[in-house]
């Protein structure tokens, strides 16, 4: 081939007839930032907003309960207590039917003092 050969090429475009641009989904999407998000969008991120500060309050509240439950019994009470065991229990009083009145181990009666 010499520098002077020039090549061409014939280019074609269809153009879609009427029956065919009515049928062909529509894909495009409006990219416009301009455009607002659709309302769900809107409502699925208030709504995890709410899961979350919900679930929050459910973990504080918890805490809250198991600090309280904890802190009913005097310092020196709950160490003595968890040394025995590894869970909080009362010992020392007991009855021996529901009609009987409770009783400390050493054979004491319940004083409704306490």
């Amino acid at each position: 081939m010499s520098e002077q050969e020039v090549t061409y090429t014939e280019l074609k475009f269809h153009t879609p007839s009427k029956q065919e641009r009515i049928q062909r989904p529509k894909t495009i999407k409006n990219k416009d930032p301009s455009v607002s998000a659709p309302p769900w969008r809107i409502i699925a991120v208030i709504l995890g907003i709410f899961c979350l500060v919900s679930l929050g309050a459910v973990v504080a509240l918890v805490a809250k309960f198991a600090h309280h439950v904890s802190c009913s019994l005097h310092a020196d009470e709950r160490n003595f207590i968890k040394s025995l065991t590894h869970t909080c229990h009362w010992i020392g009083l007991s009855h021996k039917t529901a009609n009987e009145p409770w009783v400390w181990k050493d054979g004491t009666a319940l004083s409704s003092d306490l």
